[in-house]
């Protein structure tokens, strides 16, 4: 369903489950493309202050890409580059929390971090947003559980 046009032709679409938000999706910029980039997703964590969290991830050793700003009345974002390269966005919210809907059924369910050093993200993001990493039980091959509060959220690799 199209929410609204970012351009002339141009909409950012809300995908739902149930009448729920699950994801967006939308045009890749023409200048992105034209430099090559492949198409992806972004990854947004909820923050209480985008302002201070893009603060404080530069504090850590990320880049500010994007510094934060605001979406209409949905909410604040901005964004960083993880010291190790990785792009996510933080997302803080005001009339729009994000996604209503996760851990079900053909919603987002995981987010993993391919890094090439699993100590230093470890200390970024648990820097950053308080998470913690810990090797994972029983895997064959080193990996890193995330979880942010108790819940496992996501998973790390190198």
């Amino acid at each position: 369903m199209p929410v609204g046009p970012e351009g002339e032709e141009v909409f950012y679409s809300m995908m739902s489950i149930d009448g729920k938000p699950v994801a967006a999706i939308s045009p890749q910029p023409e200048q992105q493309r034209e430099a090559g980039a492949p198409p992806v997703w972004n990854s947004y964590v909820t923050v209480e202050n985008a302002d201070a969290s893009l603060e404080r991830a530069k504090e850590l050793g990320g880049t500010v890409h994007a510094p934060a700003f605001d979406v209409f009345e949905a909410g604040r974002m901005g964004v960083i580059q993880d010291p190790q390269g990785a792009y996510f966005l933080v997302w803080q919210p005001n009339q729009h929390i994000g996604a209503q809907l996760v851990n079900a059924p053909r919603a987002l369910t995981w987010n993993e971090l391919a890094s090439p050093d699993t100590d230093a993200s470890s200390a970024f993001y648990g820097g950053l947003f308080g998470w913690t990493v810990a090797p994972a039980e029983g895997s064959p091959m080193p990996y890193w559980s995330i979880k942010n509060a108790r819940r496992t959220t996501g998973g790390c690799a190198n």
